[in-house]
């Protein structure tokens, strides 16, 4: 339930905000060694992160970013979102740009919202 309370704090680096959410995830994976079942049976083998996982921390991470940014990097990335995790890095360096772009998006919908008013 803490990893709901993880939010992109005032002055923080989006990457600094992937990090703390990945190891959130790995630090709650299950390990032999930690004695916590799962549906009533300890794990014979540790948890390891899997491509899903990996996509939906990186899915968590650019709303949490900006909430229209799973929109605009599905509209930039298309076909390549099977592995969003992959693109992870280039999605980290294009990020000043792409925030720039629903920085300007949404000031457009705002100036013709005021030119249609009746």
């Amino acid at each position: 339930m803490d990893f709901d309370g993880i939010k992109l704090e005032p002055e923080e680096r989006p990457e600094d905000l992937y990090q703390r959410l990945y190891s959130f995830v790995e630090d709650s994976m299950l390990t032999t060694t930690s004695r916590i079942s799962h549906h009533g049976e300890v794990p014979s083998s540790d948890e390891e992160m899997t491509p899903t996982l990996e996509n939906m921390i990186v899915l968590t991470w650019l709303r949490l970013v900006d909430k229209n940014l799973p929109t605009l990097v599905k509209q930039r990335y298309g076909t390549e979102l099977r592995s969003l995790a992959s693109l992870k890095p280039e999605i980290s360096q294009a990020l000043d740009s792409l925030l720039d772009e629903i920085q300007v998006s949404n000031e457009a919908k705002v100036l013709r919202s005021t030119f249609h008013k009746p």
